[in-house]
């Protein structure tokens, strides 16, 4: 394994997955979300905060990286 630079203060989990979702990638997803949802006209389109797509996409890779029974 290669070791990170110094320059990484990497002390969480949350510190790791903002090196690689930063709060301007996030923006642009939830600019770019509900831009379809406008598109698609959705009448009940829910109300999607980076926050929310943020916990979608962390959930999303810890179901990736951990193997669950069933």
């Amino acid at each position: 394994a290669v070791p990170l630079p110094e320059e990484y203060d990497l002390d969480s989990p949350d510190d790791f997955f903002a090196l690689f979702f930063t709060p301007e990638l996030l923006t642009h997803i939830h600019t770019e979300t509900v831009r379809y949802s406008v598109q698609m006209m959705l009448t009940h389109a829910p109300e999607i905060t980076e926050f929310d797509i943020r916990q979608y996409v962390g959930a999303s890779l810890y179901m990736g990286v951990c193997n669950l029974p069933g």
